[in-house]
């Protein structure tokens, strides 16, 4: 198949990528700076090309407290590339399936993660704008399919990890960037600050087994949201400031 690929060079996009050449398909990567750009004609030089798929997993995040500092900034640079992508499938390449990703911190805090409750309720307040751009390009997902009848895929990925994960500071999260922050404390005699009340979870899902995942569902899944993840949940072991 010819598939395209935004944000492939990110941490999941460069191991579809590398997984979906390995089964033989011809594949088109398009770099964070490309795919992430607000220009509405930064996709043009690719439409000519017929695509059967195209994976849009670019996004203007990170991790950390990245969502508490820029949620205008958030808001209008996501939308922007959001609606440049579907605006661009349906204009250019309405035969090709799209598979985007979305995010479970669109779930409202306390409710049951499952599909059906992915628009219901209000997203936590630290991750409210980037999580309702993804809600927003669900909803564009859902109007496509059902104005033009154009085939979706929405996957909502658990926290992925795995070989390739980014370690730099800013990037990373949960133990990764516990990880980080203890041995650069340890290296410079310093004492690392570290955030939680000691209960936080999250549910983890291996790299190579997410990418299997939504490349089998790609196929045979359509116009549907569907979570991905390991089916429970690992400790945080991170302690309250003020016991530092």
């Amino acid at each position: 198949m010819e598939i395209l690929v935004t944000g492939a060079t990110g941490f999941l996009g460069t191991a579809l990528s590398a997984h979906l050449e390995s089964l033989g398909h011809r594949i088109v990567r398009l770099a964070r700076a490309t795919a992430t750009s607000p220009r509405g004609d930064s996709l043009e030089r690719y439409g000519d090309r017929p695509y059967d798929q195209i994976y849009h997993l670019a996004a203007w995040t990170q991790a950390g407290d990245f969502c508490l500092h820029h949620p205008g900034e958030q808001w209008l640079i996501n939308q922007q590339i959001n609606t440049n992508m579907l605006l661009w499938w349906q204009r250019r390449q309405p035969q090709a399936k799209l598979i985007a990703m979305g995010t479970s911190c669109a779930y409202a805090p306390g409710q049951e993660l499952i599909e059906e409750n992915y628009l219901e309720g209000q997203p936590i307040d630290s991750l409210f704008t980037y999580a309702m751009t993804k809600r927003m390009l669900y909803a564009g997902l859902l109007a496509l399919a059902k104005q033009y009848q154009m085939r979706y895929l929405c996957l909502v990925p658990s926290t992925l990890y795995g070989p390739g994960y980014h370690t730099d500071a800013g990037r990373c999260h949960f133990i990764f960037d516990l990880i980080r922050k203890i041995l650069l404390a340890r290296n410079s005699r310093t004492m690392a600050v570290l955030w939680g009340d000691g209960h936080q979870r999250r549910e983890l899902v291996y790299i190579d087994d997410f990418v299997q995942a939504a490349v089998q569902l790609a196929d045979s899944a359509s116009n549907q949201l569907i979570n991905i993840g390991a089916g429970e949940e690992v400790f945080d072991p991170r302690v309250r400031a003020d016991h530092l």
